[in-house]
This record gives C-alpha cells, sequence and structure tokens, in this order.
C-alpha cells in the first residue's frame, strides 16, 4: 500500500520521480520512504500488469484510433485501443510518443 502512496504523490503533485530522493520530502511523509530506483521498478510491474489486464479485456476485437496534437512546438501522437467490453463501449490508451525531453512531468509542463 505504500508503494501505491508514493506512486499517488508523484502522478497527482506532478512531480518528477527522482522526488522521493529529497530529504525534506522523505521527512514530511508519513508512509516508509522508498528510492526512485524502487520506485520506477514497480512502476514497469504495474504497467506490465494493467498492460495484461487490458489485453484481456480486449480479448482479440479491438479497433485503435490515433490522435495527435501540438504544445508549442512539441508534437505528440497518442494511440488508444477501443473495444467493447461488457456491452460497454470503452478506450485505453496504450502507448504515447515519447517527449523530446524525456517523460518526466516536469517535461510535459513545460
Amino acid at each position: 500500500m505504500e508503494i501505491f502512496k508514493w506512486m499517488e504523490w508523484i502522478f497527482a503533485r506532478n512531480h518528477a520521480l527522482s522526488e522521493v530522493d529529497v530529504p525534506l520530502t522523505r521527512s514530511l511523509a508519513a508512509v516508509k520512504p522508498i528510492s526512485s530506483k524502487t520506485l520506477m521498478r514497480y512502476m514497469r510491474h504495474v504497467a506490465a500488469k494493467v498492460g495484461a489486464r487490458i489485453a484481456v479485456d480486449m480479448n482479440g476485437q479491438f479497433g485503435l484510433m490515433f490522435d495527435g496534437w501540438t504544445s508549442g512546438t512539441t508534437h505528440f501522437v497518442a494511440i488508444y485501443g477501443i473495444f467493447t467490453y461488457d456491452g460497454i463501449l470503452s478506450q485505453v490508451l496504450l502507448s504515447i510518443s515519447p517527449a523530446e525531453y524525456g517523460q518526466s512531468a516536469e517535461a510535459y509542463l513545460e
């Protein structure tokens, strides 16, 4: 549960993964400290589990939707999977093009 709390903190606050390594952050946190390397390992594990679940939910029948947009001079392309699940049309983000300066929250905000 503490790993999830660290992930939630990073995503909700748009922090870089390295925020968990900052001594001030660690001292203010009510959960057990974690390193950014460990956090990244767990995030990859979660991503693999989510991907496997999406594959099961798609059940081999799906369509692809591409979306592109520009923010300033940065161009993005996203790929969505479109499928029905329990009779309800669903869409999930499958992939997004890498940002020019990485995929941290700071890179997207700039």
